[in-house]
């Protein structure tokens, strides 16, 4: 329980340090860095979930 309570943590405040960091390259008119910001998070949780999709069948599936 503790892992997933702090796994929680970790995803919700890089969602907020994303935004901020969107924000402020934005106002400072650096649109690109938001926009590849975006399609880098994008591609790098569509990674990680069909890595752990790959794990969980590795472990379950045997």
């Amino acid at each position: 329980m503790i892992a997933i309570d702090w796994l929680f943590v970790a995803g919700a405040s890089s969602i907020v340090g994303m935004a901020l960091i969107e924000r402020l390259a934005g106002e400072y008119g650096f649109r690109w860095i938001g926009t590849l910001l975006k399609i880098g998070l994008t591609v790098a949780a569509y990674g990680t979930g069909l890595y752990f999709l790959d794990i969980i069948a590795e472990v379950f599936l045997r």
